[in-house]
């Protein structure tokens, strides 16, 4: 399936049933963002069914993203964001948010092979009419996209041998409260998928800078 997103992050909720993943984090200070204890989520590369002549010869970068205050490579925690109300615009709450990004591309095809769940030819097209988007307005549109991808696959069987990675609501399944946003890479052509972690928000630590790190 396909789709041209038209939502913008302020139109998803935030997690009414958890706490907060932290206490003292916010983008208006300088206060840290939180230690999370984290995993990655094993996704195959996608292929095409077909060999096809590419569009796009130049190999295309790796796009990342970070939370404004944190070191490289901490990605964004979706129940953060979802937290702050989601009424910061999201120039304030990724690094280089207005940084050109995908320069030369018309169209991002996006794709998430989550384990368990790689039967479902799930995808997004994002058009890009100026040939860029800034990093800030690309991760809000990959935002969108994973609301969308979870709302669809939380409905949706898991393979039988991956029930661990089973998408849902229900106590030991996964959901968006615990998806950190690292980036999105190209994996054929103009075809990118997420670059996703998990974390546990629960046992979400406050950093001090101090070494004296404690739960929140």
């Amino acid at each position: 399936m396909s789709h041209h997103a038209t939502a913008t992050l302020s139109q998803h909720p935030v997690f009414p049933t958890s706490p907060p993943i932290v206490t003292n984090y916010s983008i208006l200070t300088f206060a840290r963002p939180p230690i999370l204890k984290r995993m990655s989520v094993p996704q195959k590369s996608w292929q095409p069914p077909q060999k096809r002549k590419l569009k796009y010869c130049e190999p295309l970068e790796r796009i990342h993203f970070d939370l404004v205050g944190a070191h490289a490579s901490y990605g964004v925690p979706i129940a953060l964001v979802t937290n702050q109300g989601c009424h910061q615009p999201v120039a304030a709450m990724v690094q280089g948010a207005e940084d050109l990004v995908c320069e030369g591309l018309d169209t991002l095809i996006f794709r998430i092979l989550w384990p368990g769940y790689e039967h479902v030819d799930w995808n997004r097209h994002l058009s890009l009419p100026a040939g860029q988007i800034t990093r800030g307005k690309l991760m809000e549109h990959i935002i969108d996209y994973l609301f969308a991808y979870f709302t669809t696959m939380s409905a949706t069987p898991v393979n039988a041998s991956r029930k661990v990675w089973t998408i849902g609501y229900n106590p030991g399944q996964w959901s968006m409260e615990n998806i950190i946003l690292c980036g999105v890479y190209p994996v054929h052509g103009n075809v990118f998928q997420a670059d996703l972690q998990l974390c546990f928000p629960h046992q979400a630590k406050v950093d001090r800078g101090d070494g004296q790190d404690r739960l929140t």
